[in-house]
């Protein structure tokens, strides 16, 4: 073959990609970049999008948390190559903590109980009502967790990634809320995984041999819902009945605003529910790429054991997350005080209440769910000659608002997601850019 003849071959050769990478998508990105986002050039841009509470720097991670990593580089004990699924000194944190919260949230719910039980002036019947609603079933099985049960990740979204992986083959389905985080979906289409989006009560009619698992994000984004007691011993009990595993997404755990919405301050952990979850939301460093898998396996003869070995397995991929991190958590977990936690939350619950008040009062929008938990609520325009995708686009050509579409989250056309950690004066300012917008374009008619 001469030399022409071998151009010639290399200009026809195309380099395939695989199967799995062209399946992939991010409906998010899919969305936004069809849209023209450009801004209004008299008008600095204020972003209400993206879910990172240290955007503009008045939402600040304890100084305790920065220096546990400061020692941790110092020390030079953290400078080599962890064990994939973690070191036994931070997963051991990470399962402390997880017990500890359980605990707490078991007294919560005991004394929440009793009280309850001396209303109705019996607390025999108290006791005959917790029987009643055991009866043999996993629903109200405690979880204690050994740091066997930990695998560090790098961040929640591995956390997810891995289990996702562990569980699910090409054509396997999956239970996903009706809104939902889209990183789901594009985990699951790349491993060739149907979605199914279930409503708020009664899912079972989505359940066929194929359906694997169900994935409950507690508290919700995105309309930062909080799920009660009682309904997410209804989920375990659906799942318990069609042997389905519990995907239990909490990574804004512990950032529940509104204890009237039954925050337990953790994941009960009955049924084989391994929650992930991390640093990043609660401890405000999202950047630092920490999270965790926790599994709980109560059947007598661990028939949760081969998923456990495959995601210990699936851990190899990456050889561990961040070193110095892993060795800056147990101080993280156990010394950052209660304080810190509840100004950072009662912060987010004056934002939340100023959010749900200020876009209540906008002409044809509406919020359906006050939010309680996370950092962000669902809006609906309530006006037929705009959709979702416009109204986040000419938004922001007009007066330099960046809100996400709410077809993002598996909304219908019409829904539009606001975070709210910026400060109070960029809120109020985005809020009255809004009402401007929307005063312009719906009150005419």
């Amino acid at each position: 073959m001469d030399s022409a003849e071998v151009d010639a071959t290399h200009k026809r050769k195309l380099y395939k990609a695989s199967a799995a990478a062209l399946r992939t998508r991010n409906p998010i990105r899919e969305l936004i970049e069809g849209l023209d986002l450009r801004s209004n050039p008299h008008k600095t841009v204020i972003p209400l999008s993206i879910g990172d509470p240290t955007v503009f720097g008045n939402f600040r991670t304890a100084d305790l948390i920065n220096e546990a990593v400061i020692e941790a580089v110092r020390s030079g004990r953290a400078n080599g190559y962890p064990p994939a699924v973690g070191t036994e000194a931070a997963r051991e944190a990470v399962a402390q903590a997880a017990n500890e919260v359980l605990a707490e949230a078991a007294r919560r719910a005991s004394s929440a109980s009793f009280r309850g039980s001396r209303r109705n002036s019996s607390s025999d019947g108290y006791l005959n009502g917790a029987r009643e609603g055991s009866r043999g079933s996993l629903v109200d099985a405690a979880a204690h967790y050994e740091k066997r049960d930990v695998i560090l990740t790098s961040g929640a979204s591995h956390a997810l990634d891995l289990c996702f992986s562990a569980l699910l083959d090409p054509g396997d389905n999956v239970l996903l809320p009706s809104l939902s985080f889209p990183l789901y979906e594009t985990i699951c289409a790349y491993l060739g995984a149907q979605v199914r989006r279930y409503p708020a009560v009664r899912p079972t009619s989505f359940v066929d041999e194929r359906t694997i698992c169900i994935v409950l994000n507690n508290p919700m984004n995105p309309c930062g819902s909080v799920y009660e007691r009682e309904h997410l011993r209804e989920i375990v009990a659906f799942a318990e009945r069609h042997h389905l595993v519990i995907l239990a997404d909490e990574i804004y755990g512990g950032m529940v605003f509104d204890r009237l919405a039954g925050d337990r301050g953790g994941w009960p952990g009955p049924l084989d529910a391994p929650p992930s979850t991390g640093l990043a939301k609660r401890f405000l460093v999202p950047g630092w790429r920490m999270g965790w898998i926790l599994i709980h396996d109560p059947t007598p003869d661990e028939q949760f054991a081969a998923v456990r070995r495959a995601l210990e397995g699936l851990s190899m991929k990456i050889l561990g997350p961040n070193s110095l991190v892993q060795a800056a958590l147990p101080s993280i977990l156990t010394k950052v005080n209660r304080q810190w936690h509840e100004s950072v939350r009662a912060t987010l619950a004056r934002q939340a209440r100023f959010a749900y008040e200020q876009l209540s009062h906008i002409p044809a929008l509406l919020v359906p769910s006050r939010p309680r938990g996370a950092m962000y609520v669902l809006v609906e325009i309530q006006h037929d000659g705009m959709t979702g995708l416009e109204f986040v686009q000419r938004l922001m050509a007009e007066e330099s608002v960046l809100v996400l579409p709410g077809e993002c989250f598996g909304a219908p056309p019409g829904y539009f997601r606001v975070t709210f950690c910026a400060p109070m004066d960029k809120l109020s300012e985005a809020f009255s850019r809004i009402a401007n917008f929307c005063h312009r374009h719906f009150t005419a008619d």
